[in-house]
């Protein structure tokens, strides 16, 4: 019985905060410091993962938990990112207006976060799912500028499309299954085409892997560091850990998989490298490095006899772009804070921003090296080196998508507010930023993975395209080359289609007709009727009882 609770308070404990701000908003400030504790049950968790139940009560088929490292992984990665944030966002969001809004959004989020990464059935994850998704719109908007309510409006309309093929696709699946929507009946049953694109495109425009991305880059920008720290580091990856979960090996898809992996991973760097923006080009490095989590699950559909294998690649990598990327989207926040008062906190600035940065890139002795070598150990094991040359070129281009974000969060610190740094964020961040660093050394899976990449040949294949990279962006620097303006200004197709579908949803879908009663023959009737019950009422209410049991009788006689 002690497993029901514990499991049950992972998604139930952020409700209780905010069942707690709603009772009595007058205790809010007081309240908002402690809401990262309600992260504290999915740690426990993770860390002594109790054993899996079926809460009946809840929903038929309702099946919470599990001891799996996917499970586990995930579930630590959530929690210590919406920890890190909620305590990072109670003092930098302290003055903002709607405080309350933002709160009850940001804790829905969680919850709903935190349920799908726990559920073992598909009607759970998809509750989760939809609390998490709907409610981050409340995160994107809540600045109210016309950039947040723009970014929002898309954010939305592709958010319900997702949710409708989300479900579909998994309505489907369960009637493939029997009527079972749980993911151990759905492990090796074959998926046919048209629930495996169902679920690869709601589930994949959440993941915002190419071309699927288009909501990314306008929501970051628009979104509070902190709002954006968790949308990148644990959010989005919901899409990935879904089509990990729903989809069995699908060897004919592979390869279009890999191609569309390698693609985005690609796009993404093109695309943000004339960004001016730090958070909208911090957005497309997401859309690159989605681009290799796809590529990871493409390869285990090919590869399906090294599926666990390929599993504890794709967990390491989210664990590693989950903490790098969430400290970077706080360093945007932090640098425009304030100025360090010396050289110690201008020190564990230049360092907090790097570290993660160069992790990103795949620097030796960092978690990003132990994630990239995993995968490149899984090509050369099943002879797939073609691909190595694309993963190389890969890194080299996110080095130089990396060098632009420094060289714009750089930029900030002379925008920066003329004050001292505040002392709670930058402890909050510093205790981040050096994740990247401790994690190879600190969990085992990833210190596995980054034993293999301390030999001479292995450090050279993943250093000498960051080396490439980095001198690649001193040459630009140096020649003072600049961003073309027409590639600048670069527009959105997609914010004027979904301003059009705003539009076109308040007028009329369907011509307008009038239908014209005679309402006096209605009344008439009813006249009639009324008067024929006036007398005898009692009578011929037992007449038509009897008449209804004798014909109910009969009807049981005859079956």
């Amino acid at each position: 019985m002690s497993s029901v609770w514990l499991w049950l308070s992972v998604p139930l404990a952020p409700l209780l905060f905010l069942l707690l701000m709603v009772s009595f908003p007058a205790a809010l400030r007081r309240l908002i410091p402690w809401l990262w504790l309600s992260c504290l049950p999915a740690l426990l968790c993770s860390l002594f993962p109790p054993v899996s139940f079926s809460p009946e009560f809840l929903w038929r088929g309702a099946h919470l938990g599990g001891q799996h490292v996917l499970v586990t992984a995930w579930l630590a990665l959530t929690a210590v990112l919406w920890a890190a944030a909620s305590a990072y966002a109670a003092s930098s969001m302290a003055d903002s207006r709607h405080l309350l809004r933002f709160w009850c959004f940001w804790l829905l989020s969680l919850s709903g976060n935190l349920l799908l990464v726990i559920a073992q059935d598909a009607l759970s994850f998809y509750v989760g799912f939809s609390m998490m998704s709907l409610s981050a719109y409340g995160l994107v908007i809540h600045d109210g500028t016309p950039t947040a309510r723009r970014a929002g409006r898309l954010y939305l309309q592709l958010a319900v499309l997702g949710e409708v093929l989300l479900l579909s696709g998994l309505l489907m699946r369960a009637h493939a299954a029997q009527g079972s929507f749980q993911f151990a009946d759905w492990a090796y049953l074959p998926a046919d085409p048209l629930t495996a694109l169902l679920l690869l495109i709601g589930l994949g425009l959440k993941a915002g892997f190419w071309p699927l991305h288009v909501w990314l880059p306008l929501a970051h920008p628009a979104a509070p560091a902190p709002a954006s720290a968790v949308l990148s580091g644990a959010m989005i990856k919901a899409g990935i850990f879904g089509i990990w979960l729903f989809l069995p090996a699908m060897p004919q898809w592979s390869e279009a998989a890999m191609l569309i992996g390698i693609t985005g991973a690609l796009s993404g760097v093109a695309l943000g490298v004339f960004r001016d923006n730090a958070k909208q080009v911090l957005a497309y490095s997401s859309v690159s490095q989605m681009g290799y989590l796809l590529f990871i699950i493409g390869l285990s559909w090919q590869l399906p006899a090294q599926r666990d294998t390929l599993l504890l690649v794709l967990v390491v990598y989210a664990v590693h772009h989950g903490v790098a990327k969430a400290v970077l989207f706080l360093s945007a926040d932090l640098l425009k804070s304030g100025r360090p008062g010396n050289r110690i906190q201008a020190t564990i600035l230049m360092l907090g921003v790097l570290m993660p940065a160069l992790a990103l890139c795949g620097l030796i002795f960092s978690s990003g090296a132990a994630a990239k070598s995993g995968l490149k150990e899984a090509l050369e094991t099943a002879t797939l080196t073609q691909w190595l040359p694309w993963l190389q070129f890969g890194a080299l281009a996110s080095t130089l998508l990396l060098a632009r974000v420094c060289f714009l969060l750089y930029g900030l610190q002379f925008k920066a507010a003329d004050q001292p740094l505040p002392s709670r964020r930058l402890q909050i961040w510093a205790s981040l930023a050096v994740a990247p660093m401790l994690l190879p050394w600190m969990w085992e899976p990833m210190n596995i993975a980054l034993q293999k990449t301390l030999g001479f040949a292995t450090s050279l294949q993943l250093s000498w395209p960051i080396a490439a990279g980095l001198a690649l962006a001193v040459l630009v620097i140096w020649r003072q080359w600049s961003v073309p303006s027409s590639l600048r200004l670069l527009g959105n197709p997609f914010l004027l289609l979904s301003l059009w579908l705003a539009r076109r949803s308040g007028k009329a879908w369907l011509p307008a007709f009038d239908i014209r009663l005679d309402l006096r023959l209605l009344r008439d009737f009813e006249r009639r009727w009324n008067r024929s019950w006036q007398s005898h009422t009692v009578n011929r209410s037992a007449v038509l009882l009897l008449a209804v049991v004798v014909v109910a009788a009969t009807l049981m006689l005859v079956s």
